[in-house]
């Protein structure tokens, strides 16, 4: 018996020691800061704060113990703070007096403070912390006229708050600022806002009216996102760029963009399946809509968005080159699309999604099918892939449950590794472009590869190509659209060769040369040329005041010597006065007379080597003499 005793009283100090709870003193009082101190009245569950300046709150609010607790709390004016996580999770709290000195609200201050339905913000709070009413339960937030900045995920969470009050001093609403505020339903931005952060009105699902500020520069990325029953938005004229996801899975039925859009984000409408129509300012350089408030480029070759909400048969225009990215995405209303003769590129997701899409002719200028272009059409039935097509991508068709045949005509384009993933049905490639023969078979493992040959022809003329000057040509030929098997080969027509006209001449130069062109009666081919015309009787010409000859070409065969008249008769002066001579050498010497020099002759001097050999065949001579003498 005493033993058992004995085990409880041991059993009792353990527990005291490890849950003191109130087996030991709670204060209820105490400092907060130099001049600050806290009490707590257990009695009405009210903590009031006392004292002069600021709170301080290193890591836990003294009053820790009572956070289950307190309802109520009174600050007395004289402190200037509330500091950062004062009374996070305090989720009885539903009543705080703040005094007029108090200027800051610091961080997460009151998050998670459920059964707080209402604060007030005196202007005087120049300050207000991230996440400082993080979760709240508040209904009605009146912004604070001395505060210029919404900070990060302010009001975050704030499920029940319905209204928001701004003021025209407010500038920057950061990231997060009012995200899942799920029962907000009216918003202003006065127009003092210059800058959004992403996500600022995220999951705001009962938002159904929003007026944005007429100096914001961009929509950020998911500003909007799954706000469900916004219905109409007006994108004003400062607006550059609407950025990712921006108003994804939202209720939107209008959208209107102003004038400065130049960047639209291809997820920016996402799954916003009930658009009936775009419209555009008359002053937007860079988008434009057609007869059906589509979206295209300013020049409309280029479909953008169509509308969501479209049912039934949509024409797309002609001149239309290329199906954006996510343009009929989550069209989940038409049954048919037409296309022009002009389109060339499919961008990714294309028709993703298009679940009551039943018929798709593709258009034989078609080269490019992006990306998940057709994938989860679960209506689409067959799709045949016109020869112009080079050029195939990820999952281009995948998922298409009720696709009973794929079938491709020409030769295999360029396959993407995953470009058949997803489609385990037949697939038809034409027997007579033997290239298919190399196309690796895993690119589609699950599906029945059969090769066709036509039954009946689809002949389609191949234009000829006349032949230039340079260039061979080809006759007309013919060959089967389906397979592509050539019926009528072409046939190389030789290059025609230029055909020049006379010469002409077009131009001299310092040398007196001519410069001589003739052109080709065909292509306009030119050649050029230059000569230098012979005029042997051009006479001598002289000019006794001449100080300096004209230059001549010693090369040149119609080349006339320039010299002074002689003054003494000499043994060329018998010759002709038009013979050509020899050029004349200039003076060095501008004060000296001109003179003449003629070159000396060049006949071998013989006389001079029979001498010089005589003279030799002497000394000679006399060497053998001296000798002979001795």
């Amino acid at each position: 018996m005493k033993k058992r005793l004995l085990c409880l009283l041991v059993m009792a100090f353990c527990l005291a020691l490890v849950v003191p709870g109130r087996a030991q003193a709670v204060a209820t009082s105490g400092t907060c800061g130099e001049n600050a101190t806290w009490s707590f009245d257990e009695t009405t569950d009210t903590l009031t704060i006392s004292g002069t300046g600021k709170v301080d709150n290193k890591d836990r609010a003294p009053w820790y113990d009572f956070d289950d607790e307190i309802k109520r709390v009174v600050i007395e004016n004289g402190i200037t703070n509330i500091p950062y996580s004062a009374f996070c999770f305090c989720r009885e709290l539903t009543e705080v007096v703040i005094p007029e000195s108090v200027v800051t609200i610091e961080s997460s201050a009151f998050r998670g403070c459920k059964n707080l339905k209402s604060i007030d913000l005196h202007d005087g709070i120049a300050e207000l912390g991230s996440l400082c009413f993080e979760d709240a339960g508040l209904t009605e937030v009146t912004i604070p006229k001395a505060v210029t900045v919404i900070p990060f995920a302010a009001f975050r969470g704030c499920r029940s708050l319905t209204k928001v009050n701004f003021h025209d001093r407010v500038t920057e609403i950061v990231d997060h600022a009012f995200d899942d505020c799920y029962d907000l339903q009216q918003v202003t931005i006065p127009d003092s806002v210059t800058t959004i952060g992403s996500c600022a009105f995220y999951g705001c699902a009962n938002m159904t009216e929003v007026t944005l500020s007429k100096n914001i520069s961009a929509i950020p990325y998911a500003m909007f996102r799954d706000c469900t029953k916004l219905q109409e938005i007006v994108i004003p004229d400062s607006v550059t760029n609407v950025e990712e996801y921006a108003f994804e899975n939202t209720g939107l039925e209008y959208v209107t963009l102003g004038a400065g859009v130049t960047v639209i984000s291809r997820s920016a409408f996402n799954e916003c399946t009930k658009i009936k129509a775009y419209s555009v300012s008359d002053f937007n350089a860079h988008f434009s809509t057609d007869a059906h408030n589509a979206l295209y480029n300013k020049d409309k070759t280029e479909l953008i968005f169509a509308p969501k909400g479209l049912a039934g048969a949509y024409t797309v225009r002609e001149g239309t080159k290329m199906i954006g990215v996510r343009a009929f995405q989550d069209c989940v209303h038409l049954t048919e699309i037409i296309l022009p003769d002009s389109i060339q590129e499919f961008g990714d997701y294309a028709f993703y999604n298009c679940t009551n899409l039943k018929e798709m002719k593709l258009p034989k200028s078609l080269q490019t099918i992006g990306e998940f272009a057709f994938s989860d059409c679960d209506s689409l039935q067959e799709l045949v892939i016109p020869a112009s097509v080079t050029e195939v991508k990820r999952e281009f068709i995948g998922y298409c449950d009720q696709m009973a045949y794929l079938i491709f005509i020409g030769k295999p384009p360029e396959f993407d590794e995953l470009a058949l993933s997803g489609f385990s049905q037949i697939l038809y490639y034409p027997r007579w472009h033997t290239e298919w023969k190399t196309v690796d078979r895993l690119l589609c493992i699950k599906a029945t590869w059969v090769s066709y040959d036509c039954t009946d022809h689809d002949t389609v003329k191949t234009p000829a190509k006349e032949p230039t000057c340079m260039e061979e040509g080809l006759s007309k030929g013919e060959h089967c659209a389906l397979c592509g098997k050539i019926i009528v080969a072409q046939q190389t027509i030789p290059a025609k060769g230029h055909a020049f006209g006379e010469w002409k001449v077009v131009d001299t130069t310092p040398e007196d040369a001519t410069i001589e062109e003739r052109t080709c009666v065909n292509c306009g081919h030119t050649e050029q040329r230059k000569t230098q015309s012979p005029n042997p009787t051009d006479p001598v010409i002289t000019d006794p005041q001449a100080t300096e000859p004209a230059a001549t070409d010693p090369q040149a065969t119609d080349a006339t010597e320039v010299t002074d008249t002689p003054t003494e008769p000499t043994q060329e002066a018998t010759l002709p006065t038009d013979a050509p001579t020899e050029p004349t050498q200039l003076p060095t010497d501008p004060t000296q007379p001109d003179i003449t020099v003629k070159e000396e002759s060049k006949t071998f001097p013989w006389v001079i080597v029979v001498i010089a050999v005589a003279a030799i065949g002497a000394a000679v001579g006399g060497v053998i003499l001296g000798k002979k003498r001795k």
